[in-house]
C-alpha cells in the first residue's frame, strides 16, 4: 500500500508542504540548478533592457525549427492511394 496517494481535494498548500518525498528536493539541491536559473534571470533582464533601450530584442524562437518530428509524414502520392 502506498504511503503517500493521490487525493485531489487537498489544496496547493498542502500539496506544497508534503514534497518531504519528491524529488524536488535533490533537484533544488544542485548548485547547477541554481547557476542556469540565475543565467536565466540575468539573459531575460539584458533582453528586456535591450528591448526598452532600443526596441531590438532576443530574434522570436521560430518553433517549427525546434520541433522533433516523431512520425514519418507522408508524401502526397501516399494521400493519393486508396
Amino acid at each position: 500500500m502506498l504511503r503517500h496517494s493521490y487525493d485531489s481535494t487537498m489544496t496547493f498548500w498542502v500539496v506544497l508542504r508534503q514534497w518531504k518525498h519528491t524529488m524536488l528536493p535533490m533537484v533544488l539541491s544542485k548548485p547547477l540548478v541554481w547557476f542556469l536559473f540565475v543565467v536565466e534571470l540575468v539573459l531575460l533582464t539584458v533582453d528586456q533592457f535591450m528591448l526598452l533601450k532600443s526596441g531590438v530584442g532576443l530574434p522570436t524562437l521560430q518553433w517549427n525549427a525546434a520541433m522533433v518530428r516523431t512520425a514519418p509524414t507522408p508524401t502526397p502520392a501516399q494521400h493519393a492511394a486508396p
